[in-house]
């Protein structure tokens, strides 16, 4: 039996961490099925498709321009068509898909369309499956927004609701997914926990290994804030985090600033720490740059508490019981923390200060843990296995 495990590429090491606990999973699932291959399928790190309309020249140009007001959804298929991007995709991770006998999403954000230009692989992945009969499984998937009026929304769209795709859950909004994604499709979305939640038993770390007294504190570009829910200064930002750090050592805990493992995160650290002035040479201050899942997780599992602002270093850490609180800047990471009933512990805006962050940090308490919300991934993963060719009609 051939799996592919389709996900997400690219520095941010939440993603390489939802792989690893997906093929824990699935391992664990089929451990007593014969010889099962799992093939890897990066999305998403390649060449930039901001705009890939400067690549296109002569009579394409001329089809686009064209076509741009009557037909914008034909367009942006025609823009990724012929595009560098593609080419290099169909050259480096395509020819994986061959043979497989289903095909899995793992999970992260891949229902989005303003961000990251993950719809058009999620668009080749899935017509590619359609033509070869292969089963669609869209494992925990996060999903950011709809707009009817948007040709890149209405190309996700199609795919989503290809008579390929067998199962679809989601970590956060199955809401979305039913009312407006959903429309011929045989699946209705069901809402799961986040593969993160099993790092414990993926990276072999026990909740109860001894801790360190270090806070640890997770960094984010300042420009995300924007980008997705409402704007905040980075100066105003990289005060707030000067603050907290002198705060906490004025307080006796050790402090250390971490990233994701995003070039543009870590760089904020770095500002932070020109901020800091003399005190950046405070031995109790630390800074940390992952360079691997393993690294990130294991960072995270030794702090004695931890400020959050990316969605996956919450999780991790909840996983780990850790306690922790989060700067919000999607709405994804609110409701994470209503499906863990910890919605007090993921601030917003009007609570970005120094002294509330410092005061909530400390009072944070542990996930202690639902074994049910946790189970809920893997449950579908194994009912999503079990359409596999082997158990079900193929798809037509």
């Amino acid at each position: 039996m051939k799996i592919v495990l389709c996900h997400v590429g690219g520095a941010n090491l939440g993603d390489a961490v939802i792989l690893r606990c997906v093929k824990m999973m699935v391992g664990e699932i089929l451990s007593g099925v014969g010889k099962v291959e799992l093939v890897d399928v990066e999305i998403g790190k390649s060449h930039p498709l901001s705009e890939p309309e400067r690549e296109l020249c002569g009579w394409r140009a001329w089809v686009l321009d064209r076509l741009r007001r009557h037909h914008k959804k034909l367009c942006a298929i025609l823009v990724w068509y012929w595009s560098r991007e593609r080419a290099d995709f169909l050259r480096r991770e395509c020819r994986k898909l061959r043979g497989a006998d289903a095909v899995f999403f793992v999970g992260g954000g891949v229902v989005k369309f303003r961000h990251q230009h993950l719809y058009p692989y999620v668009w080749e992945i899935v017509t590619r499956c359609r033509l070869s009969r292969t089963p669609v499984l869209f494992n925990s998937v996060g999903v950011e927004g709809y707009a009817r009026e948007d040709s890149r929304c209405r190309f996700l769209r199609d795919a989503l609701n290809s008579p390929c795709v067998r199962m679809m859950t989601t970590r956060d909004d199955a809401e979305t997914l039913n009312r407006d994604y959903r429309t011929k499709a045989k699946w209705t979305a069901g809402r799961v926990a986040d593969p993160d939640m099993w790092t414990p038993e993926a990276f072999g770390i026990s909740k109860s290994a001894e801790r360190s007294l270090v806070v640890g504190l997770n960094v984010i570009r300042p420009e995300i804030f924007k980008d997705y829910l409402y704007e905040v200064d980075a100066g105003s930002l990289t005060a707030l985090y000067v603050e907290l750090v002198r705060r906490l050592l004025a307080e006796g805990h050790p402090v250390e600033l971490f990233s994701n493992g995003g070039m543009r995160d870590g760089e904020f650290i770095d500002r932070v720490m020109d901020g800091l002035g003399e005190l950046r040479r405070d031995p109790r201050l630390t800074a940390f740059r992952p360079g691997t899942a393993e690294e990130l997780v294991r960072r995270i599992a030794v702090y004695d508490r931890l400020l959050a602002v990316r969605l996956h270093a919450a999780i991790i850490g909840t996983s780990l019981g850790v306690p922790n609180v989060s700067l919000v800047w999607n709405r994804k990471q609110l409701l994470f923390g209503e499906a863990i009933g910890l919605s007090e512990n993921f601030l917003t805006k009007d609570d970005f200060v120094a002294e509330t962050v410092f005061v909530r940090l400390m009072a944070a308490k542990g996930y202690v843990g639902d074994a049910a919300y946790k189970d809920s991934v893997l449950s579908t993963l194994r009912a999503g296995l079990s359409s596999c060719p082997a158990f079900c009609p193929p798809c037509s």
